[in-house]
């Protein structure tokens, strides 16, 4: 456990710290980037999750993902990252200001913020869905986050939205 704003936050275990390095490795892309691409993914994915940090709140979740999720997010990462198409370098090492913000999620696997006014605790189911988004958007990338793949990504994410649910 680690204490976050007050909150206990229990932390991702060893197997899942090296699955998040491993994706965070696996999806940077070629040209030189200070962000961790895959990190970006997963915080989109998580705030499409967190129905309190939504514009869009009298809109239903389809609309939400496609809006929100695909049009907006998912592009803005495609067009920043990918813009020579998606090509993910391989055995790539990442900075150790890369690897402290991989760090910092891992200490802090949450979908709802800690800043937010809502959050009064901790709830330790928390960690599983937040892994749950996590491979959610591992399938998706390694999908080369094709057209294709986006019926399954909802379908993943929606489970994660309806528990989401306060």
């Amino acid at each position: 456990m680690k204490t976050i704003n007050g909150i206990e936050i229990e932390a991702l275990d060893i197997k899942q710290k090296r699955q998040m390095y491993s994706y965070c490795e696996e999806f940077q892309p070629y040209s030189n980037v200070l962000d961790v691409v895959f990190l970006e993914m997963v915080s989109a994915a998580k705030n499409f999750c967190n129905r309190s940090v939504f514009p869009f709140r009298g809109a239903t979740p389809k609309e939400r993902f496609d809006k929100y999720l695909i049009d907006d997010q998912v592009k803005r990462i495609k067009n920043k990252y990918y813009f020579n198409g998606i090509k993910y370098a391989k055995n790539v090492g990442l900075s150790d200001e890369q690897y402290r913000e991989i760090r910092w999620n891992n200490d802090c696997p949450v979908i709802r913020g800690l800043t937010d006014e809502n959050v009064r605790y901790y709830d330790p189911s928390e960690k599983e869905l937040f892994m749950k988004v996590v491979r959610a958007c591992r399938n998706f990338m390694r999908a080369k986050m094709s057209k294709e793949a986006e019926p399954e990504f909802y379908e993943k994410l929606i489970v994660v939205y309806n528990a989401m649910i306060i």
